[in-house]
C-alpha cells in the first residue's frame, strides 16, 4: 500500500522532471536561437563576398570591352 508520503515524493520527483525537461527545451530553443543568428550573419558575409565579386567581374568586363573597341579600331586604322 502506496501511503500519503510516497505518493507525494513521486508527485514532487515528477514536477522536478517536468522542470528539468523544460529547462532543456528552453536551452535547446536558445541555442537553435544562436545557430539560426550565425547562419544569418554567415548567409549575410557570403551574399557581401558575391556581391563584391559581381562588382568587380563587371568592371573587368567594361574594361575587357574598351580593350576590344580600341583593338577593333586600331585593327581598322591599320588596315585602312
Amino acid at each position: 500500500d502506496i501511503g500519503h508520503k510516497e505518493v507525494a515524493a513521486f508527485s514532487e520527483f515528477g514536477r522536478q522532471e517536468i522542470g528539468s525537461a523544460e529547462d532543456g527545451v528552453f536551452e535547446a530553443q536558445k541555442k537553435a536561437e544562436k545557430i539560426k543568428s550565425g547562419a544569418n550573419e554567415y548567409a549575410d558575409q557570403i551574399l557581401a563576398n558575391l556581391q563584391l565579386t559581381i562588382a568587380k567581374m563587371q568592371k573587368n568586363l567594361a574594361k575587357m570591352d574598351q580593350n576590344l573597341e580600341l583593338n577593333g579600331i586600331r585593327l581598322v586604322v591599320v588596315l585602312a
